[in-house]
Parts: C-alpha cells; structure tokens; sequence
C-alpha cells in the first residue's frame, strides 16, 4: 500500500508538472498570478505582474503555452540576470495577446547562448507552433527583455 500510494502521489506530480492544476480550475490570468506568488516567496528578485486582457478562458493548448513561457522566462531571469526585480506584463491587443518578461540585470550577448540551454528555445519554438512572434532583447549591463505575440483563441463553451 505503501509503494502504490508513493506511486500515486509521483504521478499526480508529474501530471501537475505538464499542466498545472490552477489551469484548469481557474485560468491562464490566476495560474501565472499563483506562479509569481509562488516565486515571490522564494529567494531571488521581487516579481511584478500586470495583466491587463479582457478575454475569458482560453483554449487548453493556448494556456499550458502562456503558461510555460512565462514559467520559463521567469525562472531564467531569476536565476541568471542578478536584477533584482523582474517584471512581468500580460496586454490583449485585440486578438493578440503580449507577453512581456523584463529584468534590469546583468544581460547578455544574444548571439552566444549557452549550448544546451532549451528555455530560451523552448519559448521561441512555442510561440512559432502557435502562430506567433518572439523577440529577445539583451544587452550587458542593462537586462533583458523577452516579448512573445500570440493570436488569442478563446474556449467555446
């Protein structure tokens, strides 16, 4: 019993990490709103968030990719800009939305990024799949800025 409830628990971890739960009770908007919470209480730069969208719930595939992006983004101005306050801004633009994640830290050259680093990446191939843009702004000395446009498509329900 003991071995199946370990197993039971590692599963619903692993599920959670694909698609985090908040996301499916309650939206995009509160699970990056839970994830910068989260994040605020660890070490590491004070996180801002600004949402300022009108839409309602989005399709499923739509808000795992917000999400993650922002995860991404978050996590790896956490833990490399040395900034300490990293912002972080959701704009609907009609039927786009902007993600905006901007640190004031140390930046970087763009053209030399860490071999086997697959955030960055991970975030550029996202929003290619989904239809949108991607630019990576870094600059030493004064942070970096990733913007990623997405086409908004909303849940029917």
């Amino acid at each position: 019993m003991t071995l199946l409830r370990q197993g039971h628990t590692e599963a619903r971890r692993l599920i959670a990490g694909i698609r985090h739960p908040v996301l499916d009770e309650a939206g995009v908007v509160e699970g990056v709103a839970h994830l910068f919470n989260e994040q605020n209480r660890e070490k590491g730069p004070q996180i801002e968030f600004h949402s300022i969208v009108q839409f309602g719930r989005l399709v499923p595939l739509l808000e795992n990719a917000i999400y993650r992006i922002i995860q991404e983004g978050m996590t790896n101005a956490c833990k490399h800009s040395q900034s300490d306050r990293v912002r972080i801004t959701l704009l609907q633009q009609k039927d786009r939305l902007r993600i905006e994640i901007r640190d004031w830290g140390i930046g970087f050259d763009t053209k030399h990024v860490k071999e086997g680093s697959y955030g960055l990446t991970g975030i550029r191939e996202r929003a290619r799949l989904l239809g949108g843009k991607y630019r990576l702004q870094s600059a030493a000395g004064k942070g970096t800025r990733i913007v990623v446009e997405l086409p908004l498509m909303e849940r029917k329900e």
